[in-house]
């Protein structure tokens, strides 16, 4: 996820504004693309809810910037604490697609393939 669904983050408004507004999402195996407003609705509730990310272990593989657009392939693991003090993580390859945005970057699009939790 991001910095800003982390305790003390800056919520749904701070994730929104990584996202550029064509973003969408796939997971591998699944036949549905999430689009923008879809996924930052399921943030907002998971937010809503009392789940935070409370640790996040990235391994960058690939970064590749190509004019206005950069790839990106990493394995991220998280671990999430609910509003209980109930755990939960997970652990997916990701594939990146990144647009350049004033002085910055914007997700784009995202290709997430659940690997087995380790």
């Amino acid at each position: 996820m991001s910095a800003a669904t982390e305790p003390g983050g800056g919520g749904v408004e701070a994730y929104a504004a990584e996202l550029a507004v064509e973003y969408s999402r796939w997971t591998i195996g699944s036949e549905t693309l999430i689009d923008r407003a879809s996924w930052l609705e399921g943030i907002d509730g998971w937010l809503v809810e009392g789940w935070r990310v409370v640790e996040r272990d990235t391994r960058m593989l690939e970064i590749r910037i190509l004019g206005e657009y950069a790839a990106t392939r990493r394995i991220v693991k998280e671990s999430y604490v609910g509003p209980n003090g109930e755990r939960s993580s997970s652990r997916s390859a990701l594939a990146e697609t990144w647009v350049r945005a004033g002085d910055g970057w914007r997700l784009l699009r995202v290709d997430a393939n659940p690997l087995d939790d380790r």
